[in-house]
């Protein structure tokens, strides 16, 4: 039961330094951009990037903490990657 206590731990300091990470990049991005004048499409499109980097990211750790096999990891990634592209090819045909 201590193992899990101790995955349990690190998962949780892991995701708070998602979410602190996720915030700090969120406000130096903005304060970029009020310096540089971008517009707020690109402000737009740099913190989905960055979300989409950090979520990835805390996905990897956190199959590292618990020890996920490889091949579970595949199936899941396999089977997401069809749906999707199932259900774009569905929305393609409607339009």
């Amino acid at each position: 039961m201590t193992i899990y206590k101790l995955q349990i731990i690190e998962t949780l300091v892991v995701l708070l330094v998602f979410v602190t990470l996720k915030f700090i990049l969120k406000y130096l991005v903005k304060l970029t951009i009020l310096n540089d004048y971008f517009k707020t499409v690109e402000k737009n499109d740099v913190l989905k990037l960055i979300n989409l980097l950090l979520f990835v990211f805390f996905c990897v750790i956190v199959a590292a903490i618990w020890s996920m096999r490889q091949e579970n990891i595949l199936l899941f990634a396999s089977s997401i990657a069809t749906v999707l592209g199932v259900a774009l090819f569905a929305e393609m045909s409607i339009l």
